[in-house]
């Protein structure tokens, strides 16, 4: 019978593979010549029945070596178990109650207080003797009178233990950098990762941009719930994209920014991406938070700062000038009548048109420059 199931077996799956093969030989193999698409259509399948007969009868074998080796087993066990033991004569059945009896006097006779012992000892064998009587312990009563002072005289040492834990828990880099949130100014710092960052940076969970559509969360914001890496790997920028995100970026890239704030900022041998999100911070800074007019002529002196740092750089001097101009604008009046001539970029300086409207309004003539 299960030879003419192996024989059902074998012709089921040669027609299936056939099958199957014959397909795929006319969608995909129709480069092949006809000769060759035969030859893969026929020898495919029986090289696939042969290679699936071989396999079920190795498992097949293997299940049977290890039924075999269970069997033997199971019958060594079986002669090994020793036989149950006789049964015992009612002599010895009179001996062992007796020896029983005899164990329970003895260990009622410990239970008994001693004559001349302290109470010491005696409490514990009342405690015991009760527990045999009843079957039940009952503890001893407490002197809670002696525990409340016992507590009152290490309140002091307590309070100190507890005073110190906070003290080390406040001034731990774990602790000051969970609880910064949003910006943080230049006289303050920040640890995110190990590292000294500094300020002028925001911290926390990016705010949403928007609430339509894709919703974008804020460049600039670092977020100290996400992964970085152990070192920064990626100073050239391979991993940055051309508008990066510090929630969007992998965490190799996050090590590398942080490095870089870390550093001093100073390092233009980093990817300029690394720079913009930096810049985005002091930008939103700038012109939606509203510092003091102080905290942004101190924004306004990092960003050329930061413009020197890449001078061949086409993006950071047309990105960066433009936040120059605005800034100089809204900070004195008197670049209205000065120019920034040497802005790079594919339209006229924002400060040159301002300054031309400013007299155009006021009726002057331009001058030769």
């Amino acid at each position: 019978m299960s030879m003419i199931i192996k024989i059902f077996r074998v012709l089921f799956f040669l027609a299936l593979y056939f099958t199957l093969c014959m397909v795929a030989a006319v969608t995909f193999l129709k480069e092949w010549s006809p000769g060759l698409q035969m030859l893969f259509a026929f020898l495919t399948p029986i090289a696939l029945v042969w290679w699936g007969e071989k396999r079920r009868a190795r498992r097949s074998s293997s299940r049977q070596a290890l039924d075999n080796e269970a069997d033997s087993e199971q019958s060594e066990s079986s002669s090994k178990r020793p036989s149950s033991p006789p049964p015992k004569s009612r002599s010895e059945k009179r001996v062992d109650q007796e020896r029983e009896q005899i164990r329970q006097r003895e260990i009622s006779e410990r239970l008994q207080p001693a004559t001349g012992s302290t109470s010491k000892h005696t409490v514990p064998a009342e405690s015991a003797h009760a527990r045999s009587r009843t079957g039940q312990y009952n503890p001893p009563k407490q002197d809670y009178a002696a525990i409340v002072q016992a507590g009152r005289s290490s309140a002091s040492e307590l309070s100190e233990i507890a005073a110190r834990k906070e003290a080390a828990k406040a001034k731990s880099p774990k602790a000051k950098a969970t609880r910064r949130t949003g910006w943080v100014p230049s006289s303050d710092s920040v640890q995110i990762a190990g590292r000294d960052i500094g300020g002028m940076i925001f911290v926390g969970t990016p705010p949403r941009l928007n609430d339509y559509g894709y919703r974008d969360k804020c460049r600039a914001y670092i977020d100290p719930s996400l992964s970085v890496a152990r070192g920064g790997t990626d100073k050239v920028g391979n991993y940055m994209p051309y508008w990066p995100s510090y929630s969007e970026i992998p965490a190799q890239c996050r090590a590398t920014y942080l490095d870089w704030l870390e550093s001093g900022r100073s390092d233009p041998t980093y990817d300029p991406g690394y720079m913009f999100l930096y810049f985005y911070g002091l930008e939103r800074r700038f012109f939606l938070d509203k510092p003091p007019e102080a905290e942004k002529r101190e924004i306004l002196q990092e960003v050329r700062r930061l413009k020197n740092l890449y001078p061949n750089n086409g993006s950071v001097q047309r990105y960066l000038g433009e936040f120059i101009q605005l800034a100089q604008i809204s900070l004195n009046n008197e670049a209205l009548d000065e120019p920034i001539f040497e802005f790079r970029g594919w339209d006229i300086p924002l400060s040159l048109k301002v300054a031309i409207g400013a007299r155009l309004k006021r009726g002057e003539l331009l001058s030769a420059d």
